[in-house]
Parts: structure tokens; sequence; C-alpha cells
């Protein structure tokens, strides 16, 4: 019993202890509280933290770019617009249909929702005639693992309000759509294809007629199809297209055909016949390509393709102080595509193939083009340097 009695009382002695420590420890938080001075109002906080921003200019030092919107779904890969209307713009989106507005970016609405039977976008044109007029081809050509199938193509004559299903429902994937300058009615379409296999509808499509009826003009095989435009508008019936070996699988990409097939192709007599454009460009695998000219001078052609090999016939440029000829990069023509010069192999410029190509030659000056990448990049000397 006495072994009991010792740690009871050990237990109440520590009791004591404990709650006496606790007790001190609560005045002197008190005490410490008692010392603080008041919280200032939120409005006189406000003010001191205004007066202590002695300069002006650097509330205007972290400003950036911003998107302007709108929030639609995917990215962005179709966009047009119109001389005469430079307040107006069109975009397209990967699964967001077809956006339009008035005001430069400021608002934009839907205008396809309700009549297209897809979400993916593949090219935007609007008519130099008749700013009414809008093709707009579906089916993105910048084909991820996941991309949505086109249906075809769609046809405004109102400005985007009502839209009507024009043809080419097969045509899978579609790069480019360039109109007549002064016929509205005739308009050539790039169709990539199927995305996930051989396909018979791919190539260039012409329309005499609006879309009523559509004739292939250009086929190079089931595997092969057409994923760029250039026209020159002083003559329309010249016409430059840049051709894509592609087919997407679940994990991967197969990109690249010989350059027996794949490459640029031309034709003087809008679509009738084409010649296949090679002195120059590469001779290996040739990949993803794009194509523009200037045009006020439109025998300055650029292309921007992807692809591996030597060049075929000289092909003389710098870039870095060592020749561009050959393997992917930018292209230049000066003769209307009789010959090409390798002038820039940046490597920024062909970021990703398969998600870019992008080039576009200025309307005024041959001398400077545009790349869309992953940056955007801008040359003042055809090419040589961005």
């Amino acid at each position: 019993m006495s072994w009991i009695r010792r740690n009871a009382l050990r237990a109440v002695l520590f009791s004591t202890v404990i709650l006496g420590l606790s007790l001190l420890a609560m005045a002197i938080g008190r005490r410490v509280w008692a010392q603080q001075p008041a919280p200032q109002p939120a409005v006189q906080q406000s003010q001191q933290s205004q007066q202590s921003q002695k300069s002006p200019t650097s509330w205007f030092q972290g400003l950036r770019y911003r998107s302007i919107g709108p929030a639609r779904g995917g990215r962005v890969t179709a966009v047009a617009g119109h001389r005469r209307e430079p307040q107006t713009y069109y975009l397209g989106a990967t699964g967001g249909g077809v956006w339009k507005t008035t005001d430069a970016g400021q608002n934009w609405a839907n205008i396809s929702d309700g009549y297209f039977e897809t979400s993916s976008i593949g090219a935007i044109a609007v008519a130099d005639s008749d700013p009414n007029v809008i093709y707009v081809g579906t089916g993105s050509a910048a084909i991820r693992s996941n991309v949505i199938r086109g249906l075809g193509v769609w046809r405004s004559t109102d400005g985007g309000k009502t839209w009507r299903h024009v043809g080419l429902r097969g045509a899978g994937q579609i790069g480019a759509i360039r109109i007549h300058p002064r016929q509205p009615l005739i308009a050539y379409v790039a169709v990539l294809g199927q995305p996930f296999g051989p396909s018979d509808e791919r190539g260039v499509f012409r329309t005499m007629d609006g879309g009523e009826s559509w004739q292939k003009v250009l086929f190079i095989d089931r595997q092969t199809g057409v994923v760029s435009l250039a026209m020159n508008p002083a003559n329309p019936e010249e016409i430059y297209a840049g051709a894509w070996q592609a087919e997407r699988r679940p994990w991967t990409i197969l990109s690249g055909g010989p350059a027996t097939k794949t490459g640029i192709y031309k034709t003087t007599n809008g679509g009738n016949t084409w010649t296949h454009l090679t002195k120059g460009l590469p001779t290996g695998l040739i990949g993803k390509v794009d194509v523009d000219l200037c045009y006020t001078a439109p025998q300055h052609i650029y292309a921007i393709l992807e692809a591996n090999g030597e060049a075929n016939g000289e092909a003389n440029g710098d870039s870095n102080g060592e020749a561009a000829g050959g393997g992917s990069g930018v292209y230049r023509s000066t003769d209307s595509g009789a010959s090409w010069q390798g002038v820039s192999k940046e490597a920024g410029l062909v970021s990703r193939p398969f998600y870019y190509t992008y080039i576009d030659g200025d309307p005024r000056d041959p001398e400077v083009v545009w790349v869309n990448n992953l940056s955007l990049w801008r040359s003042a000397d055809g090419g040589k340097s961005f």
C-alpha cells in the first residue's frame, strides 16, 4: 500500500506543477498582447501604401501582352480577315469552331455552333472580291494523337451569319483554302486526308461553282495529301501546293515521304496540270511543307519544310556561317519556283513540325518573311537571319 500512496502523491505533484506553468504562460501572453499597438483601419493602410509608391512609371514595368480571347476549345489553327474591314477577323480552333470579332479582338462571338457538325477547324478564307463570302475547311491539319476528324467544307455568303455544307465530307483534315481574287465561286482546297490511314480523298480540290461540285485536280497517292497553298493574286491561275505524307498512330506520328512524291507542286493553268518543283530542294525525305509568296513581287516564293538529306542541285545560303542547303529549314525562290535556295537552318523555325511549320511572306516587301512557331520570327533579309 505504501507503494501505491507514493505513486499517487507523485501524480498530484506533477499535475500541480503543469497547472502552475500553464497559468504563468497565460499571464505573460496577456501582458505581451496589451503592449501591441491597435490595428489600423483598412482605409488608413491603403492610403499609406499609395503614399509609399513614389514613381508612377514603376506601375507599368510588369505589363505584358495577354490573350484577348475568346475562350475557345484548343489551339487556334486558322485565322483570316479582309483588307477592307480592318477590325474584323475570324479564327478557327482545333476543338472550338469558328469565332468572329468586329472590334479588333475586344469581343468575340462563336458563329459556327448550330451549323457545323464538327468543332475542329483546319482553314478559313475570305473572298477578296466580297468579304461576305467565307469558306471554312474542317479538320485541323496539325495532327496530334487525339485529333478531331473534319467533315468537309462550309460556306457563308452573309459574313458568317448562316452556313451551308458544300461538300468534301470524306476529306478528313484540311490545311488551306484559296479563293480566286475576282471570282468568289472559284476556290481551291488543300486536303491532307484521313489522319489515321490511307484514303482516296487527298490532294487539291477545285470548285468553280461555290462548292456545288468539286474536281480533284492534284492527286499524288493514297498516303500523300496537300497541306498548304499559295496563289498569285495577279495571276490566280498560278498556284503552289505543299505535299505532305503523314499518318497518326496512337503512340506516334509518321511524317515524311520520298522527295520524289512530297515537297512543292506548281500549276500555271488553274490546276489542270501540275509540275513537281525539285531543283534546290532536299532529295531525301520531306515532311510537312508550308509555302507563300509576296503579293507585290510574286516571283519571290518562300517555303518552310521538315526534311533530311542533301539538296537537289545548288542551294546556296548562310545561317550562322554554315551552308543552309538541304534538311529542314527555310527555302527561297526568286524565279517563281524554278529553282530554290536554302537560306536558314535556324532550329527554332522548325520546332515540332506537325504542330507548326507556317511561313508568311510580307505582302509589300519581298525581303521580309515571317515564321510562326513556338515564337514569332521575322527576317528582313530574305530569310538569311531571323
